[in-house]
């Protein structure tokens, strides 16, 4: 028997739901974290006067730390479903707290690196003077109207349809993707982050638009990342969504075109 038919006894029952509240109470936690460090984070940049120009060295390093926890904060509750259904499968084969660590560690490896890109991404755009350097928001309203143009056209694409099905549908991932053992655990946080990112990297990339550090826009998109995830119909509510930064982006290069 596979090991994700093996049967749920009764006398399994409270220990698998007791693994649930414990995965679920720890990813709350850390959500929960992240995001209070962010708003204590966000206040201190606000009343810091202005910086001296950034170094590469010291400013990906913070800012990338910065970034991987908006990424705990926006997708952890993404892949909890997914832990979840592990757990269901591997409880009566594995050591589920230790699959659950490994799980996690491979999710969050591909967020961080991830993380140090977007860090990158935003050292050039504020040394080149696109973006500010305290909220880091693009000034150029031709380089936003793209932005929103791509991440609007996105919504509609194979490919984010793909990843997305794999996050709004995790019972048949996690059975494709099942072995035994730290290896499987791996082999489905790794393909769970990769898939996550392919979701969703362009509406990270909005942040750019509204601020990377505006905490209004960072809890407005985690909505619709979990929204898009997990509530029925989500995915036509992402391409509504991609349909407003579509017309956007359009108004904004229509717009600078006559500023011009």
């Amino acid at each position: 028997m596979a090991p994700f038919e093996a049967p749920i006894t009764e006398e399994h029952t409270p220990s698998l739901a007791s693994q649930r509240v414990i995965i679920a109470l720890c990813l709350l936690l850390m959500a929960t974290v992240s995001c209070a460090w962010l708003y204590e984070h966000a206040l201190q940049l606000r009343s810091t006067a202005p910086m001296q120009a950034p170094r590469f060295w010291r400013y990906v390093p913070a800012n990338g730390l910065m970034w991987f926890i908006m990424m705990l904060a926006m997708m952890l509750p993404a892949i909890t479903p997914t832990i979840f259904l592990y757990a269901r499968f591997a409880l009566a084969s594995a050591n589920v707290a230790k699959s659950t660590l490994v799980i996690l560690a491979a999710y969050l490896s591909v967020w961080a690196g991830f993380s140090v890109i977007a860090a990158v991404a935003q050292f050039l755009l504020v040394q080149s003077g696109v973006a500010t350097q305290a909220d880091v928001v693009i000034g150029d309203k031709r380089i936003m109207g793209l932005l929103l143009v791509l991440a609007g056209v996105y919504q509609f694409s194979k490919l984010k349809a793909l990843c997305l099905e794999s996050c709004r549908s995790p019972l048949p991932f996690v059975m494709r993707r099942w072995k035994p053992g730290w290896q499987g655990a791996f082999s489905i946080g790794l393909h769970h982050g990769l898939h996550c990112i392919g979701c969703c990297w362009l509406l990270m990339a909005v942040l750019f638009v509204g601020g990377v550090m505006n905490l209004t826009w960072l809890v407005a998109l985690a909505i619709l990342v979990l929204t898009e995830n997990t509530v029925p119909y989500g995915n036509r509510i992402g391409q509504a969504a991609g349909v407003i930064a579509l017309v956007w982006g359009v108004v904004l290069l229509v717009s600078s075109q006559f500023i011009r």
